[in-house]
């Protein structure tokens, strides 16, 4: 152990990029769904770089400024191979977010008046490249299909008596729980932005006497300032039964990845 740190590391087991495609029915298991799927990549590439595109065209200076201040050599020429340089520029805008939002200004560049007035076309950007990725059925199956069917089972499971486990807690990136929240409908437009970082959202089996089946509830925190809110389901209405969460669903279901995520040389549904 060093001397010089004051707390006790913790150790993150992460599943293998190779393998996170399938989750495993096991307690907190970290999210990230990032696993080999070319046709997940087909899919979100050709409308990405469109976007990349115009997002350079229109922000030249930006995408100046970040190269003179961070030397990464893809943004000397960023649409020479704009296919690539849409996928390396996200990590390169993930940290100026992460470290303007969190006030460490590790450099006086990040905290400049031109980069908060860059900022939120930044983030309104990486809110883009994922919401696109979204925009088509097959391609919301690829990316949210297995957890949506996994929390769907575990609650038909629960309600026949196959667990009795009271709570079962994942965590996972803002693209995971953005996904999640976009296949059940309860992700509102109005947000234009990815989950803010540390975000829950608590899905909860609820039996009424009054009630015929359970019913599920949805609530949302995004701030610490605020208590849980809740959201209501555009696809299972309300009350969302059990059975009509299980139906809004079903597109998501018995997702097979060997088959559904080999390359089809085509961005057409």
């Amino acid at each position: 152990m060093d001397a010089t740190i004051s707390y006790t590391p913790i150790p993150i087991k992460t599943i293998p990029k190779e393998k996170d495609v399938t989750i495993p029915k096991e307690k907190d298991v970290f999210l990230s769904l990032d696993g080999i799927c070319p046709r997940r990549d087909e899919l979100a590439d050709q409308t990405n770089v469109d976007n990349f595109r115009n997002f350079c065209t229109s922000n030249s200076q930006i995408i100046e400024y970040l190269y003179n201040h961070t030397g990464q050599e893809f943004l000397k020429d960023p649409l020479a191979d704009a296919a690539k340089t849409f996928k390396d520029i996200i990590p390169t805008f993930d940290t100026v977010l992460i470290l303007y939002e969190s006030n460490i200004f590790v450099e006086d560049w990040i905290n400049s008046e031109f980069m908060q007035a860059s900022i939120p076309k930044i983030r309104t950007y990486q809110f883009n490249v994922f919401k696109r990725r979204t925009e088509r059925p097959e391609s919301l199956r690829l990316q949210a299909g297995p957890l949506v069917d996994l929390i769907t089972q575990n609650f038909k499971d629960y309600n026949i008596g196959l667990i009795t486990q009271k709570m079962i807690s994942y965590s996972g990136h803002d693209k995971s729980l953005y996904n999640l929240m976009t296949s059940i409908g309860i992700y509102d437009p109005q947000f234009e932005n990815l989950p803010p970082y540390a975000s829950a959202l608590f899905m909860e089996l609820h039996q009424n006497p009054a009630q015929i089946e359970p019913v599920i509830e949805f609530w949302y925190r995004n701030e610490t300032s605020r208590q849980p809110y809740r959201l209501i389901s555009s696809k299972c209405g309300n009350p969302c039964t059990l059975s009509s969460l299980v139906d809004a669903t079903s597109e998501f279901a018995n997702i097979n990845f060997d088959e559904e995520c080999k390359a089809k040389g085509s961005t057409q549904n």
